[in-house]
């Protein structure tokens, strides 16, 4: 796997669940802004809301090539369960995980914002 840019940023967080440790949700994002602070190149992968883990399409296609700010990530976090087929366990229902992945698609994009 090649190396990313070094204007490249990346992030992951999950919530565990305490029982058995594993992340009941988590994300993944990779971000490449512009001199702009335009989003030139996004990655977001999600778990613990789908039977596997996927890539969150519509979020990143929100994004590219918008300005990266806090109200256009909200805005994004919003599409992360789009088009997914959505799991429910003894842990969390199905829209508790969808509330979870939004929440921690912005977490995990805000920390690239940041830097």
């Amino acid at each position: 796997m090649p190396l990313p840019d070094t204007d490249t940023q990346s992030a992951y967080l999950k919530i565990r669940q305490v029982a058995s440790g594993f992340a009941l949700t988590g994300g993944a994002a990779l971000l490449k802004r512009g001199g702009d602070n335009h989003c030139e190149q996004i990655a977001i992968g999600v778990t613990g809301v789908a039977d596997v883990p996927y890539r969150a399409t519509a979020v990143e296609a929100t994004l590219t090539g918008e300005l990266v700010t806090t109200e256009n990530i909200a805005a994004a976090a919003e599409k992360v369960a789009d088009d997914v087929e959505l799991m429910a366990a003894l842990h969390a229902d199905e829209a508790y995980r969808v509330n979870l992945a939004k929440v921690y698609t912005r977490r995990t994009l805000g920390v690239p914002v940041k830097s």
